[in-house]
């Protein structure tokens, strides 16, 4: 009799997927290096409310006419100190376009954050289903065993013929086959978990549930394709494109320069020595400069508007693929499951057939082959069900 299906049963103290997603997050090598961007932007944001763009200026000149023969000429020594200012609106337009690149790396590192979870997520499937199907072949194996014992004691006796005991031995081989094949599988999957987590426990999937989608996901579609990272990220990075438009139209000229300059001069017979000024320089605007610096700004605009239609689109799509493979996998898990049972029944009569001599092996065999199939069919759907159900949490921006 074939058992239960063991990836239908939540493992004892198995891993849960939040936990292998926050274990490889916290070891993800790309995070701190995300992070250090987020700050960099908020220092950067801190250093533009500064109440000039740049540092001052110091100057010094030194001019003496001694050094060329004369006795009764001057000496001029000659300090400044100036400071360039903000033009109107440029200060403000530079904080923000500091805070928009803030939010571009936060949302770099959701998207990161969420490309992790997706590969957890992926390797989990796999396990998961590699697991299940190691304990079902090796469960398989073990009751062919016994009916390949039973044969061999029926051929001995004269009861059955040789090509009957060499289909049961020939199935059982198939099935060690294919457990091996299972097992190297499952051994693949593992250390791809190990890589990323630092663990090769397989993640639990049992509990993500249609209870748990409804709690953390918006029922509007919209709604929830706006909280996908990666369409956040494209709509962060055409903000921050229109805060550099914004700064560089702010930035029309080169910043003019306030400052204050102090004269001492030595002259024969002159009894003023000593003068203070103001300087001030304006640089005029310039097309040349101007309009390059526009213009890319604009490009960079217009790209970053057509990286977010198209991550709508694509976004909307994978939904929409997500969503269909899960009501599938929910109509192919009903018709599995009673599938199961009713072939489960089959083998147990079958066997009963077989062992008071009313069907031949091949018929049992045959039967168990069928319901081994349908065991894996029930499987593969379980786990379909619930990968989608976590896929489409991913993508709201939520960790299952």
């Amino acid at each position: 009799m074939l058992l239960p299906l063991i990836g239908m049963a939540r493992p004892a103290c198995a891993t849960s997927l939040h936990e292998a997603i926050r274990q490889a997050w916290a070891q993800d090598p790309l995070r701190h290096s995300l992070t250090i961007d987020g700050h960099a932007a908020g220092r950067n944001a801190e250093a533009a409310r500064s109440w000039f763009p740049g540092g001052p200026t110091v100057s010094g000149q030194y001019y003496d006419d001694h050094f060329i023969g004369s006795n009764q000429g001057y000496t001029t020594y000659q300090t400044g100190v100036s400071v360039p200012l903000w033009l109107p609106g440029q200060g403000t337009a530079t904080v923000r376009s500091a805070l928009a690149d803030q939010d571009v790396a936060r949302a770099r590192l959701e998207v990161e954050r969420m490309a992790i979870a997706v590969r957890v997520l992926d390797l989990a499937t796999t396990a998961a289903l590699c697991a299940a199907q190691v304990q079902a072949l090796a469960d398989e194996r073990r009751a062919l065993d016994t009916v390949e014992g039973t044969m061999q004691r029926l051929l001995g006796a004269g009861e059955v013929s040789a090509a009957d005991s060499h289909a049961v031995s020939g199935e059982r081989e198939d099935v060690e086959n294919r457990l091996a094949n299972a097992q190297e599988q499952l051994a693949d999957a593992r250390a791809g978990l190990e890589e990323l987590t630092g663990r090769d426990d397989v993640p639990d999937l049992s509990d993500i549930t249609g209870q748990t989608l409804v709690a953390a996901h918006p029922g509007n579609l919209d709604l929830a394709i706006g909280r996908d990272p990666r369409l956040r990220l494209a709509q962060a990075q055409l903000a921050a494109a229109r805060a550099e438009d914004n700064l560089v139209q702010a930035s029309f000229m080169p910043n003019p320069e306030l400052g204050v300059d102090a004269i001492h001069e030595k002259q024969y017979g002159s009894p003023w020595n000593t003068r203070v000024g103001v300087q001030v320089s304006v640089p005029l605007p310039s097309a040349a400069r101007n309009v390059p610096m526009r213009m890319k700004a604009v490009r960079e605009i217009a790209a970053a508007d057509r990286d977010v239609q198209t991550a709508q689109r694509m976004i909307r799509a994978e939904y929409t693929r997500t969503r269909v493979r899960l009501a599938s996998a929910v109509t192919i898990l009903s018709h599995a499951t009673s599938k199961r049972k009713a072939l489960a029944s089959r083998v147990d009569d079958l066997q009963k057939a077989w062992e008071v001599g009313e069907v031949s092996v091949i018929e049992y065999l045959r039967a168990r082959r069928d319901a081994l199939a349908a065991q894996e069919q029930e499987r593969t759907a379980s786990v379909a069900w619930h990968s989608a159900i976590a896929r489409i949490m991913i993508s709201a921006g939520s960790t299952p």
